[in-house]
């Protein structure tokens, strides 16, 4: 499946999709808000899944790091520019997001940029 880096980042990003999902679902989030974190968790987790299963491993993980970081980046506004108090428990989550989100991140890294080996020639000329 990869290096054990990538398995808990992978697990990790797998994690978040359902926080995110859950978290959209408890609270009330403005539906634009709702859509995009519901879509992007959905498609994170089918995404490590397949990963997970070995199907087109690179490309999976491309689109579950990107479902991540789309969520992550919706974490920002309300921390930045809150129309309403969320208070300090609501931006401690925001912000274990997004630094949970760059780890699962950089943890996948060789996931991310892994091709087809070559064949190595011992031919000398």
């Amino acid at each position: 499946m990869g290096d054990r880096g990538a398995v808990i980042g992978g697990g990790l990003l797998g994690i978040l999709a359902v926080a995110g999902a859950a978290t959209v679902l408890v609270s009330s989030p403005p539906p634009a808000v709702f859509a995009i974190v519901l879509l992007c968790s959905v498609v994170t987790l089918g995404a490590v899944g397949m990963w997970a299963a070995g199907r087109s491993r690179r490309p999976a993980m491309w689109v579950a790091v990107v479902g991540a970081a789309v969520t992550a980046l919706l974490c920002v506004p309300p921390m930045a520019f809150p129309d309403e108090p969320i208070g300090a428990g609501g931006r401690l989550y925001f912000a274990l997001v997004i630094v949970l989100t760059i780890v699962a991140i950089v943890l996948v890294r060789g996931e991310l940029s892994r091709g087809t080996p070559q064949a190595r020639s011992t031919r000398v000329a």
